[in-house]
């Protein structure tokens, strides 16, 4: 964004990399990684008054352009709200809405001025429910491939033969996923 907008200030919600890159952080993805019904109840005060604070900084001017990235139960309500004070919506990594919740694409449609899928398929069924959206690509599928030989590489690491198949177990990245899942995924494979 700065090199199209210099001086561009940013604020939000985000990670270590957000924060490197000069944005001044709200509230950290560590604090915002929760999952099932109990754990968010327990941050419930936590959640409202961040949204409030959020809130607050639109309504007071501090807000030019929301950029809302994935975090549906959150960025959709904040995008509503943006809309209603006039501040332009862009929303990048939409909710699943092909998968579940579908009313959701109605609401990206209505609060969004622009949304950018990640999958192909997306800009259709977004397209269809009236949201201006745009098909950007994936950030993992347009990696540079790995280099030649690391996969034999790495088999060598681990000391699996080639001829051997290799199975990869993916628990999840939150740390609440690690602590409930790890186990039962180590026991099935």
């Amino acid at each position: 964004m700065r090199s199209y907008w210099p001086g561009t200030r940013v604020w939000g919600l985000g990670g270590p990399d957000l924060e490197k890159a000069g944005a001044q952080l709200i509230a950290g993805l560590d604090q915002l990684a929760v999952m099932g019904f109990a754990e968010v109840l327990g941050r419930l005060r936590f959640f409202r008054d961040l949204e409030q604070q959020l809130r607050k900084r639109m309504a007071q001017g501090e807000a030019d352009l929301v950029l809302a990235v994935d975090y549906p139960g959150l960025n959709l309500r904040l995008a509503r709200y943006a809309r209603s004070l006039g501040i332009p919506v862009v929303y990048y990594i939409a909710p699943q809405v092909w998968a579940w919740k579908a009313h959701r694409a109605s609401q990206l449609a209505r609060d969004a001025d622009e949304v950018a899928v990640i999958l192909p398929f997306e800009e259709e069924v977004l397209r269809r429910a009236g949201a201006s959206v745009r098909f950007v690509g994936h950030p993992l599928m347009d990696r540079a491939p790995l280099a030649k030989g690391a996969g034999a590489r790495l088999r060598e690491e681990l000391g699996v033969a080639a001829d051997e198949r290799l199975l990869a177990v993916l628990p999840g990245s939150r740390r609440q996923e690690l602590e409930r899942h790890l186990q039962v995924f180590v026991e099935a494979a």
